[in-house]
Order: C-alpha cells, then structure tokens, then sequence
C-alpha cells in the first residue's frame, strides 16, 4: 500500500511546509515536509513566467515539466549589481536603450531593447575569478557575443522571436562582461542578467543595485511520523532529474534516516563519474546495488527495495547490480532532501514490499 505519496504532479506547499498525502484506504491525510530557505528565491511557475516567492516558501519549478518538480539548489550569489536596469551598465559606441519597452518573462513590462552595431558593446564591472556562469534572456533579429573582458568565456547567439535564458560557462579571472554586437546590427529585448560563481547556472536572482544571495533549499524530518516507515518491508521510489554534477555541492540528494541522522540509506551523486547509487552510511557509505549511469537533464526513475535485511535496486526497469545485506538493527523515521542540483519530479514510499515485477513496471 502507497502510504507517503510527494509530487506526482500534485503539489501543496505553502511557508516552512509541503504536503504529502496519505492514500491508503482513499482516506487523504496531509503529512507535512519541513522545507527551509532562509531567502527569497525565483522559480518558472504553470504560467511559464518567473516568479519570486518568500523565504521558506517551497518551489516547485514547472520549466522543464508541464508536472511540476521541487527545485533544490545550493546558496549562489547574482553579482550583476543591475540585472533588470541596464541603464546602469557602461556603453562603448552609438548603441540605444529602451527601458521599460515590453513584457518581460516575470509578465510585466520591464524588459529593455537594445539596438546595437558593429563594435557597440554594454558592459558591467565584475571581478570573479575561477568557475563562473553567466544566464541572461533575450529575443529579437540579429546576432550577438556575451563574452568576459579576457575572451575566455564566449557565445555567439543568434536570436529568436521567443524569450530564452542563455547560459555560459566558463574559468578565468575576469574585471567586467559584455554584451558586444561583432557584425551587422541587432535589435533586441534583454532581461535578467546573471553572473555567478559556479560551474553552471542556477534560477534567477533579481538585483536592484546590490550583489543578491538567495540561500540554499532543504527539507528534513520529511513525513516523521507514526505508522509511515517500514525498517523491514518497503519500497522507496524516486523520480528525478539530476541538472548538474558539480564538486562544490552537496552529492547526497535524499536520506532515510533515523532521528539523529547517524543511520542513513543515502540517495548519493557521484562527482565526477556522473553516476547514481544508493550507499549505507551507516556502514562506511557502502554502496547499495549498482551504479546508475545518468547524465544531467535526463528524467529517471529508480526505486529501493527494503525486504528483511535484504535491500535491491531497480532503475529503468532492470535490477542495478547485486542484493546488498543491511546491518541489523537499522531505524529509519523520516526522510530528508538536500539542496543538490536536483529536480525531484515525485517521491513514494510504500509501507510494503513490491515484486520484482511491479519495481520494473515502477521504474520503466
């Protein structure tokens, strides 16, 4: 019997919880996940269109699936002290600005149109050194180079009638990035613009002025409570989308633990192999099965099974390596997430053992 049911397209979520249900018997009742952020936090919601919510306010990003997945991201920081008023930002040539002239991707009218030629350039004062990303959206006719000051990091982008979210990333020391018109003329809407330490980009990060933190995502003591997890007959199942393997994160993305964590059944990403495993830290993160090769931004559905002492993983509808033996005595009573570059489209986990049958069907 499915006894804790998270996401699968049907998401609750308000300050300092989301909810899960019971639906055993058909009798639902909400079983809280504590979620923090100590920050507010932008997210693309069922209208495609960015939206900021408050501190401890779960997000559920609708970007990459019309379901919904709960984004986890670590702490990062928009150091483009004017990510919406490029006004502010420096000019080189005869380049225009328009400010406030369109609808941007938050659905209000501040994006700004920029019409640019050959050797125009706008830039901004940034010193950052070592892994950094870049993200800014744009649309419109013609062609333009993001680029640093040292030409480490270059993109040539050729722009579409649609708003999309250009990402580049690169390594190097770097005083400012440009936006730089090379050949012809463009003439183009921009908004959101975003540079930040890290090997990738993360959701956006207004700025009015000042460098902008947003705080990482988490949530634990997830589902604790009575009657809701098995230690000897139960499947944990998980369907997820990794968008990053990056060394400066978190790899441990979910937990079964007991109360204090000292006993964990660890949903583990391996840096830089680009695998998946479940591991036993409670015995020296042992690994669990096989490992589950995976690269980012490619939906997967893998699954736990908890029989007696006997644990087995299922992945895309096969059985990922051998039967491991768990230590006796092992406590599990609650689940925990963790802000690790990580869309989790549904979690369940069933208070009885599946077959092997029905963990493949699970999982294909």
């Amino acid at each position: 019997m499915n006894t804790l049911k998270f996401g699968n397209g049907e998401w609750y979520g308000k300050e300092g919880t989301i909810l899960a249900y019971n639906d055993e018997n058909y009798n639902y009742k909400p079983l809280p996940f504590n979620f923090e952020r100590d920050s507010k936090a932008t997210v693309i919601n069922k209208d495609g269109l960015i939206e900021t919510v408050g501190s401890d306010v779960p997000r559920i990003d609708y970007k990459d699936s019309a379901e919904g997945a709960l984004l986890l991201e670590p702490q990062r920081t928009n150091l483009v002290t004017y990510s919406e008023d490029f006004s502010q930002w420096f000019k080189i040539g005869g380049a225009t600005l328009t400010s406030n002239y369109s609808v941007s991707p938050d659905g209000t009218q501040n994006s700004s149109r920029m019409q640019m030629n050959v050797s125009d350039k706008f830039y901004i004062n940034v010193a950052l050194n070592g892994d950094i990303s870049f993200a800014v959206y744009l649309k419109g006719v013609g062609q333009i180079r993001l680029r640093d000051n040292t030409s480490t990091g270059l993109k040539d982008v050729t722009l579409t009638s649609e708003w999309v979210r250009y990402e580049l990333n690169f390594n190097a020391t770097i005083s400012n990035f440009q936006i730089e018109q090379q050949t012809g003329v463009s003439d183009f809407e921009i908004f959101g613009a975003q540079l930040e330490q890290g090997s990738y980009a993360t959701s956006y990060i207004p700025t009015q002025g000042s460098a902008v933190t947003r705080l990482a995502d988490s949530s634990t003591n997830c589902g604790s409570g009575t009657n809701i997890f098995s230690n000897t007959s139960a499947v944990w199942f998980i369907d997820f989308s990794r968008f990053v393997y990056d060394s400066s994160i978190n790899t441990k993305s979910a937990a079964l633990e007991n109360s204090s964590g000292s006993e964990q059944i660890r949903f583990h990403f391996d840096y830089p192999s680009k695998t998946v495993r479940f591991r036993d830290a409670k015995n020296g993160l042992a690994n669990i099965g096989g490992n589950i090769v995976t690269e980012t931004n490619i939906r997967k559905k893998v699954a736990l099974k908890i029989d007696g002492t006997t644990l087995r993983v299922f992945a895309d509808g096969v059985k990922i390596g051998s039967d491991y033996t768990r230590p006796t005595g092992f406590d599990i009573d609650k689940m925990s997430l963790y802000s690790s570059g990580t869309n989790v489209f549904d979690i369940k986990f069933y208070n009885t053992s599946l077959t092997d049958a029905e963990l493949q069907a699970l999982t294909t």
